[in-house]
Order: C-alpha cells, then sequence, then structure tokens
C-alpha cells in the first residue's frame, strides 16, 4: 500500500467500487473524505447516517433518488445528472444511489456528525445496514 494511502487511511468500499481517503477528522464523526468512485454500485438505494456535502471534482454520475416521504409510495425515481463541477448538499435520509460514468468520479465529501443509522432500501423495507450484511453477505458504507 502506499505511503499516501496509508497516511490518508484508503479504504476500499464495496468490493472496490469506491475508494475513500480520510483527509481529516474532528472530534464527534465530522470528517473531510477523498471519494474516487471507480464503479458503480447501484443494487439497492441507500441513506446515510450523516449530513454530508460533496464537491464534483472530475467526472460524473447519474443520481437516482426518492424524497424522504416518498420511500412508501413505490414513486418512480427521479434522476439527475451530476458532472463536475458541483457542490451539493444532503441531509442524512436522502436516500439515493448513483450510477457512475465510464471515467469514474472524484469528490471531496464533508460528513457531519452521525445523527442516526443507516441502511438500504428493498422495495418498500428499508434494513439496517448491520443486517443487510448479514443477509445478503456484504458490507458497504455510504
Amino acid at each position: 500500500m502506499r505511503l499516501r494511502d496509508r497516511i490518508f487511511r484508503r479504504e476500499d468500499i464495496a468490493a472496490g467500487a469506491l475508494r475513500r481517503w480520510t483527509l481529516f477528522r474532528l472530534p464527534g464523526g465530522r470528517a473531510l473524505y477523498l471519494h474516487n468512485f471507480r464503479r458503480s454500485d447501484a443494487r439497492w438505494l441507500h441513506d446515510h447516517p450523516k449530513r454530508f456535502v460533496t464537491i464534483g471534482l472530475k467526472g460524473g454520475y447519474v443520481e437516482e433518488y426518492l424524497l424522504p416521504w416518498e420511500w412508501l409510495a413505490a414513486r418512480p425515481l427521479a434522476r439527475r445528472q451530476c458532472r463536475a463541477p458541483w457542490i451539493r448538499s444532503f441531509p442524512a435520509n436522502h436516500i439515493h444511489r448513483v450510477r457512475v460514468s465510464p471515467r469514474g468520479c472524484w469528490t471531496l465529501a464533508w460528513a457531519g456528525r452521525a445523527t442516526r443509522e443507516w441502511g438500504f432500501l428493498r422495495g418498500n423495507r428499508w434494513i439496517h445496514w448491520r443486517r443487510y450484511g448479514e443477509v445478503y453477505g456484504e458490507r458497504r458504507c455510504p
């Protein structure tokens, strides 16, 4: 592993679909991350434990999402194309998935304090991330 990967604590998430470096961390779990979306890992929608802000640096993705009050209504997913540069803010309960462009995508992500548990949405059922990992044999971290 490269020195920069050890200094900035590189993590490969979702079988390497997302590579994340922790640039710095503050008390309370707040942190700045550098993300390299290498490929789509978008079978199921997920939410997050923290409010976060992303800055698109290079590349892009298509985000498929539901508004928080729509996830039980079986509505079709909304889609938006995100191409760098951008600045976007998300609440922790934002339910989405990303389909990464063939060239990948680089972002900076500022994550606030954890305010909730997070998980995946399968059909109209929310599944805690730990339970999801037990049932489906995968561990993912948004």
